[in-house]
This record gives structure tokens, sequence and C-alpha cells, in this order.
């Protein structure tokens, strides 16, 4: 049974966005991409730099827990990972040297059928401010708003952890000092129940071997 949430509305006033009509999450990858990988704007990072990000990124280890077929929430489609700068440029993006960021950003989507379900937002060289991170809510609020939890109230029960929920209970965000992740709350109730299903096993599986391994005490 869903556990309503009851929680402060935040309130964007005296903010002015620059959004389309329509949520990121939920795009498609041509239309991302269309907007990113402006010459003057951002890049595509590839093999190693783009893996040593994905490594480190909070959802790692949770698209890595494996689906009831056996194949982990990552198979089911593809994670790409685009640096963006600051700021546009005069000349042409290109991806940092190494797998070290000094500044700008990494933005981290997840595509499944060629459609975002998650997006992380990292920023690099410094943290992240409270109007940036109202300005990427705004790009997601789509015809809805957000609300901010209130620090006494429980969650829904999650994979990944929220502290932001959309008003049409679609999205939910997490938002941390140097970054914020947003993604449909389907795909984190599914990640969940089959997080909870493996811990069911494993404890299944200590408590079969407890007899044996303590035996001789």
């Amino acid at each position: 049974m869903k556990i309503f949430l009851f929680a402060v509305f935040v309130s964007f006033l005296g903010l002015e966005f620059s959004l389309t009509a329509h949520a990121r999450v939920g795009e498609n990858r041509g239309t991302i991409e269309g907007r990113i990988l402006q010459r003057e704007i951002g890049v595509k990072l590839e093999g190693d730099r783009a893996a040593h990000q994905r490594n480190r990124a909070p959802y790692h280890r949770y698209l890595s827990i494996p689906r009831e077929d056996g194949r982990s929430f990552y198979e089911m489609g593809e994670v790409v990972v685009y640096f963006k700068t600051d700021e546009p440029t005069d000349d042409r993006v290109r991806a940092p040297s190494g797998n070290r960021i000094n500044e700008g950003w990494t933005l981290h989507v997840f595509y499944v059928g060629n459609q975002s379900m998650l997006e992380y937002y990292n920023r690099h060289g410094g943290n992240l401010s409270e109007f940036e991170r109202n300005a990427i809510l705004g790009l997601h609020r789509d015809s809805s708003g957000w609300r901010e939890l209130e620090e006494e109230e429980e969650p829904e029960e999650s994979a990944f952890g929220y502290n932001f929920e959309r008003n049409d209970g679609a999205m939910r965000a997490r938002v941390g000092s140097s970054g914020m992740m947003i993604f449909t709350s389907s795909l984190d109730r599914s990640v969940y129940e089959r997080r909870k299903a493996e811990r069911e096993f494993r404890r299944s599986e200590e408590r079969q071997a407890a007899p044996v391994s303590v035996r001789g005490f």
C-alpha cells in the first residue's frame, strides 16, 4: 500500500527559467543530444573515461542489481555520460584529459528503449548552488511542480533514496552537495523490489549455511 507523503511545496517565486513545456527525463535520446552535443556546449565521454564516471555515480550499485531474469538493470538499456561546460565557448568543447574533471558538469543518462528514465547531474569544481538545483528541478517540472520532504518525514520505500518528489508522483529527485539525480518513480520502485528480493534470498542462504558454519564450536 502506498505511503502518502505530506510535504511542503517548494516555491520558485522570483526565479525565471527558459524551459520547454515537458520534462527532460522521459525525452528521447535524439532530443537530449540535440541540446547538449552542440559544439560549444558539450561532448559525449567514451571508453574508460565514461566507465570511471559511471562507477563512481550513486546509481551504479543499484542498476547493477539483477532482475528476475538474472540480467542487471543496466542491461535493460544504456548509460551514456556527457561532459558540459559551465558556459558556452567560442571553440568546440573537448573532453577533459584523464579521469579527473576540474570544472564543468557531467550528465549521466540511463536510456531504456531510447528514452531517459534516470539522469544524474554532477557538478565538478564546486558545490551545487541552490539556484542551479532549482533550475534543474524546474527543467523537470512538466505541468506539475516539486515538493521537498521535511526532515522528519519518512519517504516511500525507495532504492535510490530521495528528498524531493514531483507533485504528480511521477518523478523523484535525490539532491546532494555536488550533484542531483532525477528518476522515474516506477524505476525506483522496480529496483527497490529487486533489491529487497535479493536481500531476502541472501538471508535465506545464510540461514541455511549457519548450522554447518558453526559446527564444532
